[in-house]
C-alpha cells in the first residue's frame, strides 16, 4: 500500500536458540557420526517428517551456529565446531570457546552484541531490531527470546572479546569466506607444506582495519605459544610483502603538514 512503510520478517535469524541446535546436532551424530547426508535424510534425524518451511529453518539455524557445513548442494555433514562440542563435552575448554564463538554466528545475534554487548531491556532491544534493523514486530519477537537464551546458555559476559567470524549460509551455498589476498611467491616458507593432522580444528579470525577494512587470519586452534610466536615472527618478517609504499602525492602531502 502507498504511504505505508514495509519492515520485513527476515529469514536470516536463527529460530532456535544454541542449546536446542546442539541437542539436534547430537541427533544426527547419533544416526550418521562424521558422514554426510542428503538434507532430506537430515530434517529427519532432528525430528521432521520430510522437508518443509519449519524443517528447513531449523536446519538453517544449525548452519547459522557454525554447526553444519556443506558437501555438496544437497547435502551437509557436522561441522569440526560441532564434533568438537559432542566429542569433547561443552564443559571442555575447547567446546567452551566454540559455544561461545556459536553463539555470535547469526548475523543478527552478532550486530546486537555489538551494539549492547549484553542485554538491553526488552524494550530498547525490540526497538533497536525494529528501527535499525528493519525487523516487523513479529520477527523481533522470534529474535529476543532465541537471543538471550543463546546468549545465557554460552555464558557470555561483558568481558568477552569475540573476533567476528563469516557467517556461512546454507542460502549461498558458502561455508567460509576465501581469501581474495593476494600473497607474493616470495613471500611464503619454501618448505614443502604438511597436511594437517586429523583431529586439529582451524578457526578464521576477522579483525577490523582502518579505513573499514578487514583482515582475515585461519589458523590450527588452539595453537601452542610457540606457534603464535612463529607465525608473529612470520608476519613482522613479511611486513614489505604485505605493505604499499606512499605514492608521490601522499609523500608530498606528509611532508607538507610537518613543514
Amino acid at each position: 500500500m502507498k504511504g505505508t512503510k514495509q519492515t520485513k520478517k527476515s529469514t536470516g535469524y536463527a529460530v532456535i536458540d544454541l542449546a536446542d541446535a546442539i541437542e539436534r546436532a547430537k541427533k544426527i551424530y547419533k544416526a550418521e557420526t562424521k558422514n554426510p547426508a542428503d538434507v532430506s535424510v537430515l530434517v529427519r534425524h532432528i525430528g521432521y517428517g520430510g522437508k518443509s518451511g519449519p524443517a528447513m529453518a531449523v536446519l538453517s539455524s544449525l548452519n547459522k551456529y557454525g554447526l553444519l557445513e556443506k558437501v555438496s548442494p544437497s547435502n551437509l555433514k557436522l561441522s569440526k565446531r560441532a564434533l568438537t562440542i559432542i566429542l569433547l563435552g561443552s564443559d571442555a575448554p575447547e567446546a567452551i570457546d566454540e559455544i561461545k564463538q556459536a553463539a555470535l554466528g547469526p548475523r543478527i545475534h552478532r550486530q546486537i552484541w555489538d551494539k549492547f554487548h549484553g542485554f538491553p531491556s526488552e524494550a530498547n532491544l525490540k526497538h533497536y531490531l525494529i528501527a535499525t534493523i528493519g525487523y516487523n514486530h513479529n520477527a523481533a519477537n522470534d529474535v529476543i527470546p532465541v537471543y538471550k537464551k543463546t546468549i545465557e546458555f554460552a555464558k557470555l559476559s561483558e568481558n568477552d572479546i569475540i573476533p567476528s567470524e563469516a557467517e556461512s549460509s546454507l542460502e549461498n551455498g558458502e561455508n567460509e569466506v576465501k581469501d581474495t589476498g593476494v600473497i607474493k611467491q616470495d613471500m611464503i616458507p619454501q618448505n614443502n607444506p604438511q597436511p594437517i593432522p586429523r583431529g586439529i580444528v582451524t578457526r578464521e579470525f576477522s579483525y577490523p582495519l582502518m579505513g573499514g577494512l578487514t583482515a582475515s587470519i585461519k589458523v590450527p586452534f588452539p595453537m601452542s605459544k610457540e606457534n603464535f610466536t612463529l607465525l608473529t615472527s612470520i608476519l613482522t618478517a613479511s611486513e614489505k610483502g604485505f605493505t604499499t609504499p606512499l605514492d608521490s602525492d601522499e609523500k608530498k602531502e606528509g611532508a607538507h603538514k610537518k613543514s
